[in-house]
């Protein structure tokens, strides 16, 4: 190789200098670029940290949610409004709107398509009329009137909203949207339906509700409710027609 190069001119050198120039640029954006869009190099920075992301901040999550409403909720006079709307906004929607926001590009559905409204957001409005149709009959069934309970007002509209916003991003904006993006559709669903079903265990236990909500299946009604929002959300792509179904099943609780 090397008596063929001293057998090169120099005008003959430099062409040769260009060719190998261009053929390493063009091996560049033959191979490297689309590494690089397909997720191999940079992107893959990101991504090999998205289970490591998950898995850390639902730790913090179960732990610090599990430790306010077992000893600080009691020990502190924490009351709901405080725990549901200012704390829920600091431990659970802020920083599942950054993990989000962080790793849209590697999630199931991106920011972009997550928080715009589509045609497909319709499918809430028969789903929404099944929830007031089985609560109002429920309600019925069980005390035998229709009354509006006295405390509801301005504040529980608030706080239902809260509650609706900040677990539907937990679990359906970043949880559920990790899940989809490595797992068949009903594994996602069914990992994320136990997860949410997990995060009100502290509170029935704080309440002295657990065994009685096991025993009498109040607990299928969670799983339920997390499947159907998972359903809306992969549906639509969109977050508001999870939230606003969570929000009016909330808010009908809240109001009979």
């Amino acid at each position: 190789i090397v008596g063929t190069i001293r057998n090169v001119g120099r005008g003959d050198c430099c062409a040769l200098y260009f060719m190998m120039e261009n053929i390493g640029y063009e091996w560049y954006n033959q191979n490297v670029k689309d590494m690089d869009k397909s997720g191999v190099i940079g992107g893959m920075t990101k991504k090999k940290y998205l289970c490591s992301a998950f898995i850390l901040y639902a730790i913090i999550l179960y732990g610090f949610w599990s430790l306010l409403e077992l000893y600080l909720k009691p020990k502190l006079g924490v009351n709901e409004f405080t725990k549901e709307v200012f704390i829920k906004i600091i431990i659970w929607l802020i920083p599942a709107l950054f993990l989000h926001l962080y790793f849209s590009d590697d999630l199931f559905v991106g920011k972009k398509e997550m928080f715009s409204l589509n045609k497909r957001c319709w499918i809430f409005v028969p789903i929404m009329l099944l929830f007031t149709g089985y609560i109002i009959a429920s309600e019925y069934i069980q005390v035998g009137t229709l009354k509006m309970n006295e405390s509801f007002g301005i504040d529980t509209v608030v706080q239902v909203s809260s509650i609706a916003v900040g677990e539907e991003m937990v679990f359906r904006g970043f949880f559920l949207n990790a899940l989809l993006s490595n797992h068949k559709k009903y594994v996602a669903v069914g990992i994320n339906s136990l997860m949410f079903l997990l995060i009100h265990v502290p509170i029935w236990i704080q309440s002295h509700t657990f065994i009685s909500v096991f025993t009498s299946g109040g607990f299928i009604t969670v799983l339920l409710l997390s499947c159907i929002f998972s359903f809306v959300f992969m549906k639509t792509k969109s977050i508001w027609a999870s939230v606003f179904l969570h929000f009016w099943w909330d808010l009908l609780l809240f109001m009979l």
